[in-house]
This record gives structure tokens, sequence and C-alpha cells, in this order.
């Protein structure tokens, strides 16, 4: 509710006053996907570099009501300093003119060359302008007015998209208004564990209530004229299997990792091996289990063979990857399976025997929805691809 002259960026218009929760952040990223007619797929991304949104929910008190107005109508379509309410931390009293503001920035998006604000209070605010980042401190660009219990958060650049919503009762209100990122961060995200040339994670998805909405599907092609009989087929090499990865991230350190994690996805573009983290086999071996496996039929040759890749879980939680091949029917009811390479542990030790799937995101536009305290959910649908 104010314009603000800097040195770096020139004239801004700013809402200095803390949206409330739930913020939603949207990163969108854009990938062509190039669809094969047995189902495989090549994906071509487009952009290195996700578009960011924040959606906020501004209270406002009967003596805010009118600058809040004044500012929005006369900037609604210039350019916004944006705080960034998600990213705010507590730096506490900051001396008069002090050159440095000492502070964490490893998790936080503070940069060179940027905005910072600095917020003790509804009418106690200021931006400052961030000449230098170190480790445990910023280096500002001009002065700074003193301040006691003050918190700091990055300021982005940007603009307001469409429309700007203000429900009021005559003395009290509200701005929601959305506001595009110009100037997103890139993230780089280290090159995780591999297998098979692909990514793999292992952090299993958190359930939804009680259970997980998975659901299986497969491309059904139909000739049906309404004469009679319906022909039914599909050119798809395998069925998907779309699983919910949903998410609770607690902290700045905690988002900042998981946000790596999602440029490192960049939306459709790049698999990822996952465990189903299900039971998909029981093993039947007694003591040590070597280079073959047993376990029950569960009508595996009839239907899933093509099922090679699996993952098994030990009692003390370490994954280890395995292919299986050449099952034979020992009885009725128990398959021997071929291992690529000798397991060693007794039976007895395995927690659990996984399929492990090549998964993409099904979406280029991620929602991640802070509910408050620096704590957000995330819930992004990813699809099996190849089993």
């Amino acid at each position: 509710m104010a314009k603000i002259t800097t040195q770096l960026f020139g004239e801004l218009a700013i809402l200095p006053r803390q949206a409330e929760a739930p913020i939603k952040e949207t990163l969108e990223f854009l990938t062509d996907v190039m669809e094969s007619y047995n189902g495989t797929e090549q994906r071509l991304q487009l952009r290195t570099k996700a578009r960011q949104t924040f959606d906020y929910t501004v209270p406002l008190q009967a003596w805010h009501m009118a600058a809040a107005f004044n500012t929005e109508y006369g900037a609604i379509r210039k350019r916004w300093a944006v705080p960034i309410w998600t990213e705010a931390q507590y730096v506490g009293t900051v001396a008069q003119n002090a050159p440095t503001i000492a502070c964490d920035t490893t998790n936080y998006d503070l940069r060179p060359q940027s905005l910072a604000l600095l917020y003790a209070g509804c009418d106690k605010w200021q931006v400052v302008e961030i000449a230098s980042v170190d480790t445990g401190e910023i280096t500002l660009l001009g002065g700074v007015t003193g301040v006691v219990g003050a918190w700091l958060l990055p300021v982005r650049l940007g603009w307001i998209s469409n429309t700007i919503d203000k429900p009021t009762n005559g003395h009290n209100g509200k701005s929601q208004l959305v506001f595009e990122i110009d100037d997103t961060a890139e993230l780089t995200a280290s090159v995780p564990p591999q297998y098979l040339s692909n990514d793999i994670y292992y952090e299993s998805p958190l359930l939804s209530g009680d259970a997980s909405d998975r659901s299986l599907e497969q491309r059904l092609d139909e000739n049906d004229f309404d004469l009679g009989p319906v022909e039914r087929r599909t050119t798809w090499a395998n069925a998907r299997f779309a699983t919910p990865f949903r998410r609770v991230i607690n902290g700045a350190a905690e988002m900042r990792a998981y946000k790596q994690f999602l440029y490192r996805r960049a939306g459709k573009f790049r698999a990822f091996w996952q465990p189903s983290f299900e039971v998909n086999m029981r093993p039947m071996n007694t003591g040590v289990i070597a280079s073959t496996l047993v376990v029950q039929n569960d009508s595996y040759i009839d239907y899933a063979s093509v099922r090679k890749n699996i993952a098994i879980q030990t009692m003390a939680g370490a994954w280890l990857l395995r292919t299986v091949s050449n099952p034979v029917q020992i009885d009725a009811s128990r398959i021997q399976l071929t291992l690529s390479s000798a397991l060693n542990i007794n039976v007895a030790n395995i927690a659990r025997i996984s399929y492990i799937g090549l998964h993409r995101f099904d979406a280029d536009r991620i929602e991640l929805n802070w509910i408050g305290n620096g704590v957000a959910e995330s819930n992004v649908r990813i699809l099996e691809l190849t089993p």
C-alpha cells in the first residue's frame, strides 16, 4: 500500500501487510510429451525455469483500507515488489544504519542485487536493498532504520495477474490477489542415487486419511457401431499405475530440498524410479536367500511377468534392488525366480518386496499449499510409465 523508490529497480508498488494462511504457491514447468503408438514417450523440456505465482489473501484493518485501494487502483498494471511471506525468518534487533544483517542465507531466497523486507509489525516495515550475500549475513546497499523484533523476508519482482478481489463489510476487508513473479529462482539439485541410468527415490508418499487413491489405466480403443458385437483393444505395451505423491514439508531446509527435487523433475520431463511401497511379492524361501527367490504364485506368471525390477526392503530399512528372470512354476502355489545378483540375507530380515516402476509427474503445474508456521503440503499425481 505504498510506492517505494529503489536504487536497483526504480519505482515499485508494494502491499506490506502480512498475508494470511493458507497461501498457495505455484511452480509451473512446460514439457512437450510425444507419445508413440505403443504408449512409450519422448519428452522435451521447454522451460528450464519454472513460472512462479503466489496467491495472497491480505486482511486490511479500517485504517489501511484507503491506502490499499488507492495503491491497487493506480498500480494494478504496474510492477510490484512482492514480499515472500512463506520465507520469513526472525532476525531480532537490527541496529540503526547497520551495514549487514545476520540471517540464514542457505535456505532462504536472499540474492545479491535484490530486495528484502524488514517487518516488525503492521505499520513497522521497511524495504532494504541487498548488495551481497555471504554465509550467515547479507550486506546492505544503503542504510537501514533501527528496528526491534524484526522478521526478514525476500522480496521478488512481479505483476498482478488478472483482477484483485476486495471483499469488505464497509469497515474492514481483504485484498485477494495473485502475483506472477518475474525473477523466479533457478535451482540446481545434486544428482541422486541412480538405477538403470535414472534417478531413484525411496521416500513413500503420505496417505490422504487412511488410504492412497491409486489407479490403473491403459488406453482403450473401441469399435462399436451399435449393431451388436463390440471390439476392444489397446495399443499400449503396458498398463500405467498412477499414485498421488503427497508430501508435508516442515521448515525452510525441507522446503529448499523439496524445491530442488521439483526442479530436478522439471514437471513431466525427467523420469525417476520409485518402489510401489506395497507387498507385491510374498517370499516363500526358508533361511538365507542366495540367487533364487521363491514367492507365492499370485498370478505373476499369468499377468505380471513383465515386471522384472523389484526392491527388497530389509527390517533395518535398507532397500536392495534386483531384477528377476526365468520364472519357473514349482507347484500350484509357488514360483521360483532368478535374481540378477545374490541377496545373501535371511528371509526373516525381509520387510517387504515391492515392484519398482519408472515414473514421471503427471502435471507440469505443482501447487504448494502453505498452511502456516512454515509448514506446506504438496500433492502431485505421479504416473508409472515402465515396469
